[in-house]
C-alpha cells in the first residue's frame, strides 16, 4: 500500500522483495504494476482511496504518462515481447495503449476530478497512435479491442467498467453523433 501500487506475493504471503514496477514477467503476465495497478474497474473510488487519495492517484497517472518507456524483461532473458516493444514505440511513457489492459487508464483523471486531462490525452491517443495507413495502428486488435477504444473515444464517452452501463467522458471529435442499435 506504501507505493501505490500492485506487488506481487509470495506463497507465505510476503511481498516481493525485489519489487520492480517496470517488470512485465514475474507476477505479472503482459504488462507491469503501472498498468494493473489501475484494474480495479468496478470500483474506481475505492481504487483512488487505496493509491492515497486524488492528488496522489493523479500524479501517479502523469508519471505513467512521461515515465520513460522502459521494460523490465529480466525473467524473460531481456527478449522483449511485443507489447512492450509496442509501448516503447508509442511514446506515450508507461501508458501501453496497444496493450488492452491500459486502456482505460486515460479515463481515470476524470474520475479524480480532472476532466480535461482525460479530455486532451484520450485526444492525444486518437492523434498520435491512430492513422489511415497501412502501419496506422497502434498494437494488437484482440478481438476489436482497439478499434472500439477508439470508435467509443470518437463519441466522447468510454465504457470504463463495461457491465455498470455508466461512461466516462471523453472528448468528443463530432458535434453530434447518432447511435442506432438493432433492437431500434
Amino acid at each position: 500500500r506504501s507505493r501505490g501500487l500492485v506487488v506481487g506475493r509470495g506463497r507465505d504471503g510476503s511481498f516481493d522483495p525485489d519489487f520492480n514496477p517496470f517488470r512485465w514477467d514475474g507476477d505479472l503476465v503482459e504488462g507491469n504494476s503501472y498498468h494493473y495497478s489501475f484494474a480495479a474497474l468496478h470500483d474506481i473510488p475505492g481504487l483512488i482511496e487505496a493509491m492515497g487519495g486524488r492528488e496522489k492517484f493523479v500524479a501517479t497517472l502523469d508519471f505513467i504518462l512521461s515515465a520513460p518507456p522502459v521494460a523490465d524483461m529480466t525473467w524473460f532473458d531481456g527478449n522483449v515481447i511485443h507489447e512492450a516493444l509496442e509501448m516503447q514505440v508509442m511514446g506515450f511513457g508507461q501508458y501501453a495503449h496497444g496493450n488492452q489492459p491500459s486502456q482505460h487508464q486515460l479515463y481515470l483523471y476524470g474520475y479524480a476530478g480532472k476532466l480535461g486531462r482525460t479530455q486532451h490525452w484520450v485526444r492525444e491517443a486518437m492523434n498520435r497512435l491512430y492513422a489511415p495507413t497501412p502501419d496506422g495502428y497502434c498494437g494488437d486488435e484482440d478481438n476489436g479491442q482497439t478499434s472500439a477504444w477508439y470508435v467509443w473515444s470518437a463519441l466522447g464517452l468510454y465504457p470504463v467498467c463495461p457491465v455498470s452501463g455508466e461512461y466516462a467522458l471523453g472528448a468528443p471529435l463530432f458535434p453530434k453523433a447518432t447511435v442506432t442499435f438493432p433492437s431500434g
